[in-house]
């Protein structure tokens, strides 16, 4: 059993026995906690809806005295004694306005009815219920029946409105009340009644905010004894079931300033000790939970620290078998980190020395790059001089003169300069020159499209980098076309990168052919025998120099890569450093 195995074996024991006795002490010290936060949650609750029921109260009967005193008895009256009266403009507008404040002022009322002694009513009702049947006779509904026959002035009822509206609706609270004339004193008449909804879903919003108070039961009773609101639900609009002298009820009853309702809390002791329960099971799973979630760390860290171990004495192995190239992630800062920091630096400072050894190689190296380039240039001037050669005796040495002209500006572009890096502007001048002078070999029908940021010109590139590309295009892809010839050169900078494709609207390349050529591409630069794997692919010497070249110069994430279309097409992508001639001097050539 390794150290980490042990740690992680006792670190669990101890780990287990804290969780444990805390979990014991948890559920015995906090389950009188639940009772009193049960009882505190009820009389919470009770006091909210309590307060929340007082305020309506208090609204409608601000409004029922509002409308006895003002003009909506002398409206209604007037509309007793003449029907016709119910649709004059003035008693609907004034109505309206009643409406539209009351709604503005509470929104938690739905529905707002005033309906006349004849059985005209006028109604409003919130955005999204359904609107009042107008052909409803609101006075012979049996609860205003009941209000009417009583000497109260006010009832509150558990209400379904579905009864006198156009579709299916939610219970609500109704409060009632009868409007009456003033004409008739000291003996009142009464000329209407009104009636204003709450949706019992907008006091089940009130309740069900913050903590839960099942499984207690909330009810609120009317001065008759009915049940006008329940929770949970059950016996809404029927007489309270009284509580038998058997049960054991903790019992909270408050009754509204008026009277008018009473609010009933009652929770059955048993129902307190089970939620005790309720705290018990959940500590229970969590302590489990917590056991084995402290199991999965530790062993999870026992894993960890072994794994590094681990890695640390392969990665000792493989520098044995002589691989130095290996390195140790180096994570944190423990002792672990400090060795593998050690190792690092010990494997660096023995590949510096090996370095050492094969600097000669690297010279060899620089060697063939040069060899490389020399190698480019004859190529291009054999193929040059047997395009003046077809020229002169296509059109009897007219176009002579100048295509040497062209020819001699190309020597001296050429030989200007001994430095291996040229800036991209002197480059593309030279390519520009190359074309013209080809442009003769096929009867000035090549089309010439160059895009370069200006900015770009003065980064770096080799020397006579694009000259084999543009020349391997003109030479394979554009023989036998039918078309004006078009080779174009876009620039663009990608990060560190500088991206240049040569492309064309020649032949293209078979699949075939443009396979071989990119597993070409991919073998191993080997210098030496680039031009000997150039005759073995039918063609591409140019290609395959410059590509070598530049992943000698670079690295394998440089260099050449090729898309061709049978047809339509072949584009030369060429990445390279994006620096400047002299930053590209101090490239070290390296095989990378």
């Amino acid at each position: 059993m390794g150290i980490f195995t042990k740690m992680t074996v006792l670190f669990d024991i101890l780990l287990v026995s804290t969780v444990v006795f805390l979990s014991v002490f948890i559920a015995f010290r906090f389950a009188g906690v639940v009772r009193q936060q049960e009882i505190a949650i009820g009389t919470e609750k009770t006091g909210e809806l309590l307060q929340f029921l007082e305020e309506k109260e208090k609204r409608v009967q601000n409004l029922g005295t509002y409308m006895h005193e003002g003009e909506i008895a002398g409206i209604l009256t007037e509309i007793a004694e003449n029907g016709d009266a119910f649709y004059e403009y003035e008693n609907i507008s004034y109505i309206s306005v009643f409406f539209a404040g009351v709604s503005s002022a509470d929104k938690d009322f739905s529905d707002i009815i005033i309906a006349a002694r004849n059985g005209r009513s006028y109604s409003y009702t919130e955005r999204g219920k359904a609107e009042v049947n107008a052909g409803f006779h609101m006075m012979e509904y049996d609860k205003v029946q009941t209000l009417l026959n009583s000497e109260e002035n006010s009832m509150i009822f558990y209400d379904d409105p579905t009864v006198y509206c156009l579709r299916e609706r939610t219970p609500v609270i109704s409060f009632m009340g009868k409007i009456y004339d003033t004409g008739f004193i000291p003996e009142r008449q009464v000329a209407g009644v009104y009636i204003m909804n709450i949706p019992v879903e907008r006091v089940d919003a009130l309740l069900s905010g913050g903590d839960r108070i099942d499984p207690a039961q909330i009810r609120v009773l009317n001065r008759q004894g009915l049940v006008i609101y329940a929770m949970p639900e059950g016996g809404e609009g029927a007489p309270a079931r009284p509580t038998s002298e058997t049960d054991e009820v903790y019992r909270i009853e408050r009754r509204s300033r008026s009277g008018e309702m009473d609010v009933i809390y009652e929770l059955p002791e048993k129902m307190l000790y089970y939620a005790v329960q309720r705290i018990q099971i959940p500590i229970f799973f969590i302590c489990v939970a917590a056991v084995l979630l402290s199991i999965l760390i530790s062993a999870a860290i026992g894993t960890y620290y072994t794994k590094r171990i681990e890695l640390l004495t392969s990665s000792m192995a493989g520098v044995e078998k002589g691989d130095l190239s290996i390195r140790v992630e180096e994570k944190g800062d423990d002792e672990i980190a400090s060795l593998a920091h050690t190792f690092n630096d010990m494997c660096g400072k023995l590949q510096s020395y090996i370095d050492t050894v094969y600097e000669a190689e690297l010279q060899r190296k620089n060697a063939e790059i040069n060899a490389l380039q020399m190698q480019i240039n004859p190529h291009f001037l054999y193929n040059t001089l047997e395009s003046i050669k077809a020229e002169a005796v296509k059109e009897g040495a007219a176009a002579t003169p100048e295509m040497i002209v062209l020819l001699g500006n190309m020597f001296r572009m050429i030989s200007h300069t001994d430095e291996r890096f040229v800036t991209l502007d002197d480059e593309l001048a030279y390519i520009n020159t190359y074309l013209k002078l080809q442009s003769y070999r096929y009867d000035e029908v090549l089309d010439v499209d160059l895009k370069v940021e200006e900015s770009e010109l003065e980064c770096g590139i080799p020397k006579l980098t694009l000259q084999p590309v543009v020349e391997n295009i003109i030479r394979h892809g554009f023989e036998g076309i039918d078309r004006r010839g078009l080779v174009g050169i876009t620039v663009k900078r990608n990060g560190e990168k500088l991206e240049i494709t040569v492309y064309d609207n020649g032949l293209g390349m078979e699949e075939e052919t443009l396979n071989t050529l990119r597993k070409k591409l991919e073998e191993k630069p080997f210098a030496r025998d680039a031009g000997e794997r150039g005759r073995r692919t039918g063609g591409g010497i140019g290609i395959l120099n410059v590509h070598e070249r530049l992943r000698l110069l670079f690295g394998k994430d440089y260099g050449i890569t090729i898309s061709s279309i049978i047809s339509m097409g072949t584009a030369v992508k060429i990445v390279i450093p994006a620096l400047t001639p002299e930053e590209m001097e101090h490239v070290q050539v390296i095989d990378r």
